[in-house]
């Protein structure tokens, strides 16, 4: 059932001091550079093996630009820390430093997008099934992510995938947002997205997305604009039935027939269901009986013996006389 999350507002520590500083961190690399955005991973200074992924956004010299830099850093404190769910990051500390709004979050070594051509179908069949809980979870409290796509799922070290990136997050009451101008990555948008314009159905919009991320993850293909993804998995003989039927309604072209995280979510619970039953069925089949042969009697080859024993005795007596 759907419930509506009242989001507190997010909070954060102002310092005049760096955000390594405050953590007791030190850099230990770069993870993603952007222009205006950067990540860096970073380790305890007294115990290298404790890390945080540290999210950076530069203050901009235009007013606008400092505005639009300081609403994605507080929308994704907000949002970030007023969610909980097993396969969506964890933010551990929001800071305002001196010429940058830091998030500091659980570190996870690569994503989806990296890591593209090396998934394996069981791989790509739970990473697909923990985005789909993570996304319902979501939607039944009336929250879009707003920006799905591989490089903003996470894949910890325990093989678990976590949405991650919520500077375009929304709570939307109704299904359309006349503010929305979302979905900044290319490619993962659906057919009715128009850039600055409100969408009609913002959740079946994310449904698309989704789609696409099914099948770039199936096909091990990056998302291009010509791509026709639905040719391709119908081509793709090692691509489940279950990914096909999920892509096929997640990429319909209008949004009344496209699926909701909620249908594709209940498919994948009938499909697991389904196979579950196989196999139970499989594991108590009585077994065929096995004959085993009836012991044979030996009294004939006891008796023999004692005949030729006897013959032997004998032959062994008349030849001593």
């Amino acid at each position: 059932m759907s419930t509506k999350m009242n989001l507190r507002p997010g909070e954060c520590t102002i310092s005049s001091f760096s955000p390594e500083d405050v953590l007791g961190m030190k850099g230990d690399g770069t993870i993603a550079l952007g222009v205006y955005c950067y990540v860096i991973r970073v380790a305890d200074v007294n115990d290298p093996s404790k890390k945080m992924a540290l999210k950076t956004l530069k203050f901009l010299e235009d007013e606008n630009g400092y505005r639009y830099q300081r609403f994605l850093f507080c929308n994704e404190v907000r949002f970030l820390q007023n969610v909980q769910h097993p396969n969506i990051i964890q933010v551990e500390k929001a800071l305002v430093c001196p010429g940058e709004f830091v998030i500091a979050t659980e570190y996870h070594p690569t994503n989806l997008f990296n890591d593209l051509r090396r998934h394996t179908q069981a791989e790509v069949s739970k990473y697909f099934s923990q985005v789909v809980d993570a996304l319902l979870y979501l939607h039944d409290r009336h929250i879009v992510h707003g920006d799905v796509n591989l490089q903003n799922v996470l894949i910890d070290t325990q093989g678990n995938a976590k949405l991650c990136d919520f500077g375009m997050a929304q709570l939307v009451p109704n299904k359309s947002s006349k503010r929305w101008g979302g979905y900044t990555t290319m490619y993962y948008n659906g057919p009715e997205y128009i850039r600055g314009r409100p969408a009609e159905d913002v959740f079946k919009l994310e449904s698309f997305s989704l789609g696409v991320c099914l099948c770039a993850l199936s096909l091990r293909v990056y998302p291009d604009k010509d791509l026709n993804y639905l040719e391709l998995l119908r081509a793709g003989e090692s691509v489940p039935d279950i990914h096909r039927v999920c892509a096929e309604r997640l990429l319909c072209p209008s949004t009344v027939e496209r699926a909701s995280i909620s249908e594709i979510h209940q498919r994948l619970n009938d499909h697991r269901q389904s196979e579950s039953r196989a196999q139970s069925d499989v594991i108590h089949e009585s077994p065929a009986p096995v004959s085993v042969p009836t012991p044979r009697k030996c009294s004939h080859v006891k008796e023999e013996y004692r005949n030729l024993h006897s013959r032997g005795k004998a032959l062994k007596q008349k030849t001593k006389t």
